[in-house]
């Protein structure tokens, strides 16, 4: 999952409007910082060591959505 992907999830799930995320490049974002280009987590070995699965991101949104004070 990109981090667009996971910005848009959560929008989406807290009810903002996914349409105001744009996707950007690392390199046109302009930090100082170096940042990997791909800065994804593959979690398959943690998974099979406590044999469990964790939520999907949706299902974490979700959930802290369901425990977020009330506006």
């Amino acid at each position: 999952m990109s981090r667009y992907d996971f910005t848009v999830g959560l929008a989406e799930t807290f009810g903002y409007d996914p349409d105001l995320v744009s996707p950007i490049s690392t390199e046109a974002f302009g930090q100082e910082a170096p940042r990997p280009t791909d800065s994804s987590l593959d979690s398959t070995r943690l998974y099979r060591a406590l044999d469990r699965e964790f939520r999907s991101p949706s299902r974490a949104f979700e959930s802290i959505r369901s425990e977020w004070p009330a506006e």
